[in-house]
């Protein structure tokens, strides 16, 4: 059991250096500002995350080493939070925020918000403290480090209104940020795209779900907050995740349920067999996204339309939502990068690659994504 941190972190860095690409399209968004192929947005919320992109080397090596990086930093800390819950069944606790479907995939996107999930992490280590000792300093260092994570990524925002809902003296100040961010925070405008379709940041935490019920009174609000936020944008169901786990870990814990007896699961000792099952279950999201999109192909369809287009001089590439940061990273234009999904191409004139059918020139096809020329 105590090789279990270090089993995980080998299997996580194992997948991410043989993936071929990077893990999610919005990580070549990051990756181009770091190539200098993208200019820094002023408008930007996340502006001075950008500039720290800015001052990264262009290789992919160097991205995935940051990546193993902060996952290795998060997993001690998760060690040292089942540490200080239970010192006898610490290893599990790593197995249950593991159970999340969606958990291993977070640390392995090269953007903004993975560079705060160990600020996320830690200041879940305080609050933990804080809600077990009700000591204030904790609750301040839980806010505190949060707070500094807010200007690595904003999404840190939502962490800090949990944080505040776990003392009914700072609830108005949540519930006060909660209105003045809502416009932000729920936002349905883009139905199609899968972070924000409904309740999938719930079924997502399936399987550590009875978490929710078992957390200490003290975390009631704020698990009762990152619920109905998970239910609107699966982007928040690390936070939900993270708190089911830790109620879960608790109630287990203090049940002896990891304890060795005799009890049969599958044929084995229950405690076997509840290893094999989450140990398997973290086997599959460690895997799961190594295969995901964008391929190789896609990814290679891409730099050889992008050869065509840059030969001509003009680089405009009318394109999908889903395509523009991988269309800029090989040094085009996209006309559509940061929304809506759905975009006609009805009159266009130019390059255009697309999953639509358009009557148009075809120059090139992968599957369902057509590289065409409309004049």
């Amino acid at each position: 059991m105590k090789w279990i941190p270090f089993i995980l972190i080998v299997l996580f860095s194992t997948v991410i250096l043989l993936r071929p690409t990077l893990y999610d399209m919005d990580s070549y968004y990051f990756a181009s500002l770091a190539c200098h192929y993208a200019p820094i947005r002023p408008d930007s919320e996340a502006a001075l995350t950008e500039i720290l992109f800015t001052h990264l080397p262009c290789s992919f090596m160097v991205f995935k080493s940051i990546l193993i990086g902060i996952f290795t930093i998060c997993m001690i800390i998760i060690y040292f939070i089942g540490r200080y819950l239970n010192k006898k069944y610490r290893h599990w606790m790593i197995l249950l925020f593991g159970a999340s479907l969606s958990f291993y995939s977070y640390f392995a996107k090269f953007e903004d918000d993975t560079l705060g999930l160990p600020f996320v992490f830690l200041s879940l280590y305080f609050l933990v403290k804080w809600v077990k000792e009700k000591q204030w300093y904790d609750f301040f260092w839980s806010l505190f480090i949060a707070s500094v994570g807010f200007f690595v990524w904003k999404g840190m925002a939502i962490w800090i209104l949990i944080v505040l809902a776990s003392s009914p003296i700072t609830w108005i100040f949540s519930g006060g940020m909660l209105y003045y961010f809502r416009e932000k925070i729920i936002s349905f405008q883009y139905g199609s795209v899968a972070e924000q379709i409904p309740l999938a940041g719930v079924l997502s935490n399936a399987l550590i779900l009875p978490g929710m019920f078992t957390v200490p009174i003290y975390l009631i609000p704020s698990i009762s907050l990152a619920f109905m936020l998970a239910m609107v944008h699966l982007k928040y169901s690390l936070f939900f995740g993270l708190l089911c786990a830790i109620g879960l870990y608790s109630y287990l814990c203090q049940h002896d349920f990891f304890e060795f007896d005799e009890r049969k699961v599958l044929g084995l000792p229950k405690q076997k067999a509840l290893f094999i099952i989450l140990f398997m279950i973290s086997i599959a999201g460690l895997t799961a996204f190594y295969s995901s999109p964008p391929t190789k192909d896609t990814v290679d369809f891409v730099r050889d339309a992008s050869r065509q287009v840059n030969a001509t001089g003009n680089n405009l590439v009318y394109t999908d939502w889903e395509f523009g940061h991988l269309i800029q990273f090989y040094g085009m234009v996209p006309s559509n990068q940061f929304g809506p999904p759905n975009h006609s191409f009805a009159h266009v004139k130019g390059y255009v690659i697309t999953h639509q059918l358009i009557h148009c020139n075809e120059l090139r096809r992968l599957e369902d994504v057509r590289f065409y020329y409309c004049d």
